[in-house]
């Protein structure tokens, strides 16, 4: 595909042509399938020889290979063709895992700047305190409650909780009302990548995102401090009853889910990604 979506801009068309678009690409920018939105990476174009003739092959962006393409969503825009097998064959499995990885991590890296509290190594860090066994009992409910469309609810319910904006005065300004339009704007992008940030944690492409963020809520809620999340998650108290019966979790389960929902919901993207650009970590302007 010549074209693919920036979840970390808001969703903007990406093309394989444009200025600036390199190998880590899909780490930096959040790169999506604009049909099934599972992450693609971008393959430079050249020439090679086929058959004894030179074949051009155009820059393009293309999803991440698979032993087994069960493990991914159906999609119009995958291509299982001749070429295209013969083109993963050239990619040694460390390769495609490392792209994965990466890709997760940069994830992982997005939030934890908007979380400082929580520890690099969340995962490591929490099995200090607890077993193997209680930590993944935990996690495998939590797997099975995040991809339910409540879950999805709650990011929103959250976003307009936190994001209400209320200018002073009974007679809005000029400058008011230009505030509230950029911030609606901003509203608005925010809403859309954290929608594509909770679909890529639901897909098989995700998991080890979803379990550091999962990492992180258990060891927030168990190591650190319990009264912390609480005390935060007052104003989604409804929320937190509906996750504890419509999931069928136990209380402590379901501020871990709701804590989930606070990290991406609140996490500044927009000012995360300027921040990471600023600091020379996107290769992207």
């Amino acid at each position: 595909m010549d074209k693919c979506l920036s979840m970390y801009l808001g969703n903007i068309l990406v093309y394989a042509n444009d200025p600036g678009i390199d190998y880590n690409s899909y780490r930096d920018l959040g790169l999506i399938c604009p049909f099934c939105h599972e992450p693609v990476f971008y393959r430079e174009g050249g020439v090679k020889v086929k058959n004894g003739k030179e074949v051009v092959y155009r820059p393009a962006f293309v999803h991440f290979p698979s032993k087994d393409f069960r493990d991914f969503k159906e999609c119009e825009l995958r291509c299982f063709s001749p070429e295209w097998k013969a083109y993963l064959k050239t990619l040694t499995k460390d390769a495609k895992n490392q792209r994965l990885k990466l890709f997760n991590r940069r994830f992982w890296e997005m939030i934890r700047e908007n979380f400082p509290v929580y520890p690099e190594k969340p995962r490591k860090a929490v099995l200090k305190h607890f077993s193997e066994d209680a930590y993944y009992d935990c996690y495998r409910n939590i797997r099975k409650a995040w991809p339910l469309p409540r879950t999805l609810k709650g990011i929103e319910t959250v976003i307009e909780s936190a994001f209400r904006l209320e200018p002073e005065g009974k007679q809005p300004s000029k400058n008011i009302n230009t505030v509230k339009s950029d911030f609606n704007t901003y509203l608005k992008v925010h809403k859309i990548i954290c929608t594509e940030a909770y679909n890529f944690t639901c897909s098989q492409a995700g998991k080890e995102a979803l379990e550091q963020m999962f990492a992180a809520a258990y060891w927030l809620q168990r190591v650190l401090s319990p009264n912390v999340t609480k005390e935060v998650l007052r104003a989604i108290k409804k929320h937190l009853e509906e996750c504890e019966t419509i999931f069928n979790l136990k209380a402590e389960d379901a501020l871990i889910l709701a804590d989930m929902v606070i990290q991406i919901a609140v996490s500044d993207w927009q000012k995360t990604i300027e921040i990471f650009l600023q600091r020379g970590q996107l290769g992207f302007a």
